[in-house]
C-alpha cells in the first residue's frame, strides 16, 4: 500500500510542464513601448493585436491593446457624436429654410444684412448700428415687445434695414419673422371672410404671433375706417402680446404741406392711440431724412 506520504508519479510531468511554460514565458518578446513581456494571442479581435512578424506565435502587449481598445472607443463616439451634431446642423438649416421660407421677405432682401446696407452719411451709420444692436439684443427686445417706427422718404434703405433686423432674428436667433405691406395685411384677413377652413381670427393670428413682424408701405393704400379697423387689430394685437413690430412709412409723423396743399402725417392716418404704442416698451422712431440710396453699390 503506498503512504500518502509518497511522491506522485505524476508530480515530476507536472514540474516538466510547468518548467516548459516557465521557458515559453521566458522567450515571449517585451513591448517596446511599455517593457512589459507581451502575452500569445488566443482570439482577439482583428487589429487589435501586435503582431511579432519574426516569431513563430503571435505576440501582445496587454497595455497596447487598453490603449487600442480605448482609442478606437473614442473613435466611435466622436463619429456617433459628430454624426448627431451634423443631423441637429441639417435639421436646424431645414427649419430655417422653411421660416425664411414662410416670412415672405421679398427676393431682393432675403439675403440683406446690415454689411449690405450702403450707409453714405454719419446719420445712416448711426441708424444702422442702432438697429443692428436692436437685432443683437432680440432676446431682451422680444421679451418687452420693443418696436421700431421707420420714417422718411423713398429708397433711403427703410426696408432694407427692416428686412435685416427680420433676417437676423431668423438666422441668428432662430425666430420666426413676417414681412407684408399694410396693404397685404389687411388683405390677408379680408380674405378670410370667403376662405373656407380660414376664419377671421386665424388671419389675425397670422399676423400677431410672428415673433417679429415688419410692415411695410404703412400710409398707402389703406384708407377706409374698416381696413385702419384691421390694421388697428393686428398692431394692438401684437402690443398687448408683447410682440416686437417694426412699421415702414414713407409718410412724416406729422401733416405736411406739398405744392398741393397740406397732406396729413402718419398720426393723422394711423392715429394718436396706435403711435403711441410705439413709445411704450422703450419703443423708438428713427427718421431716414437721407436723400435716396436706390442705385447705391450694395
Amino acid at each position: 500500500m503506498q503512504s500518502p506520504f509518497s511522491a506522485d508519479p505524476i508530480q515530476p510531468e507536472k514540474h516538466r510542464n510547468h518548467d516548459q511554460s516557465s521557458s515559453e514565458a521566458d522567450k515571449a518578446p517585451m513591448c517596446a513601448i511599455h517593457g512589459i513581456a507581451m502575452l500569445p494571442v488566443v482570439d482577439l479581435p482583428p487589429g487589435m493585436a501586435q503582431i511579432a512578424k519574426e516569431n513563430p506565435r503571435a505576440w501582445d502587449c496587454p497595455q497596447c491593446s487598453a490603449e487600442l481598445m480605448g482609442r478606437k472607443t473614442r473613435e466611435i463616439h466622436e463619429e456617433f457624436d459628430q454624426k448627431r451634431i451634423n443631423e441637429e446642423q441639417q435639421r436646424r438649416q431645414v427649419a430655417l429654410e422653411a421660416r425664411i421660407g414662410a416670412a415672405g421677405i421679398p427676393a431682393r432682401y432675403r439675403a440683406y444684412s446690415f454689411d449690405t446696407f450702403p450707409a453714405a452719411s454719419d446719420r445712416a451709420r448711426h441708424h444702422r448700428d442702432t438697429l443692428r444692436s436692436y437685432a443683437n439684443s432680440w432676446r431682451r427686445v422680444s421679451k418687452q415687445g420693443v418696436s421700431v417706427l421707420l420714417v422718411g422718404g423713398i429708397g433711403t434703405g427703410k426696408t432694407g434695414l427692416a428686412c435685416s433686423v427680420a433676417n437676423a432674428v431668423m438666422r441668428e436667433h432662430g425666430g420666426t419673422a413676417l414681412f407684408m405691406t399694410a396693404y397685404g395685411a389687411v388683405r390677408h384677413q379680408r380674405d378670410a371672410w370667403g376662405r373656407k377652413g380660414k376664419t377671421e381670427r386665424d388671419a389675425l393670428d397670422d399676423l400677431v404671433t410672428a415673433d417679429l413682424l415688419v410692415l411695410d408701405e404703412v400710409g398707402t393704400a389703406v384708407g377706409t375706417d374698416a381696413e385702419l379697423a384691421m390694421l388697428f387689430e393686428v398692431l394692438n394685437g401684437r402690443y398687448q402680446d408683447q410682440r416686437p413690430t417694426i412699421l415702414c412709412s414713407n409718410l412724416p409723423i406729422k401733416d405736411f404741406e406739398t405744392p398741393k396743399g397740406p397732406r396729413p402725417g402718419l398720426e393723422a392716418y394711423l392715429g394718436q392711440r396706435v403711435l403711441s404704442r410705439f413709445t411704450d416698451d422703450q419703443s423708438f422712431t428713427l427718421t431716414f431724412d437721407w436723400p435716396s440710396i436706390r442705385g447705391a453699390d450694395l
